[in-house]
């Protein structure tokens, strides 16, 4: 699980950042993993409502729909995110559905949104 917490790996030989380290969690959910992600980073995901809609142009509220707002530690960040789930070489969006299954070799992203 890859999120905007989780730590950069950083190789002091050559003084530069590498791949982040993946938060692993064995979950049957998405809702599960999302869950351990928040509590291990003291973060929170807050699916994107109504009051976050009208901060966006009529273009991104149907996109929107998908996104979460991410709180990290101490207040940190207040940005949109996706939650995607990568498996077998595809790329899911459930978006707030935190039933959603999840699969043994299956990797999830919250990844920060540019908008």
């Amino acid at each position: 699980m890859f999120g905007p917490d989780t730590p950069l790996t950083f190789d002091a030989t050559t003084g530069k950042l590498g791949d982040a380290t993946p938060f692993e969690v064995a979950a049957a959910t998405l809702g599960e993993a999302i869950a351990a992600y928040e509590a291990a980073f003291s973060a929170k995901l807050t699916p994107c409502g109504d009051e976050h809609l009208r901060e966006l142009s009529e273009d991104l509220r149907i996109q929107a729909r998908d996104w979460f707002v991410y709180h990290g530690r101490n207040g940190r960040g207040g940005g949109f995110v996706a939650v995607a789930v990568n498996r077998a070489g595809k790329r899911l969006v459930p978006g707030h559905d935190m039933s959603f299954p999840l699969q043994e070799d299956d990797t999830i992203d919250i990844g920060a949104l540019g908008c």
